[in-house]
């Protein structure tokens, strides 16, 4: 519950993820090139839905649903690229 991972993308743009052969749900945070939120998606486990950014986005950070209270749209998230 206290892991994640982020995704990088190479630049910002609409995207849609699946929950393919993933058997637990996760939060999908969207961020755009800047470190803002755009959006945050439950994803549910599924064979066939996409789960979209709705806006563009350069990064998502898929983590376990319990901590979707500490995000909002709006929020920057700080953090690192080598």
């Amino acid at each position: 519950q206290d892991e994640a991972i982020l995704l990088v993308f190479g630049d910002n743009a609409v995207r849609s993820m699946h929950m393919q052969n993933v058997y637990f749900p996760l939060l999908m945070v969207w961020m755009d090139s800047r470190h803002i939120i755009t959006n945050i998606v439950l994803a549910e486990p599924s064979e066939t839905l996409l789960y979209s950014s709705l806006y563009p986005s350069q990064f998502c950070l898929e983590c376990h649903p319990s901590l979707s209270s500490m995000f909002h749209v709006g929020d920057i998230i700080k953090f690192f690229q080598p």
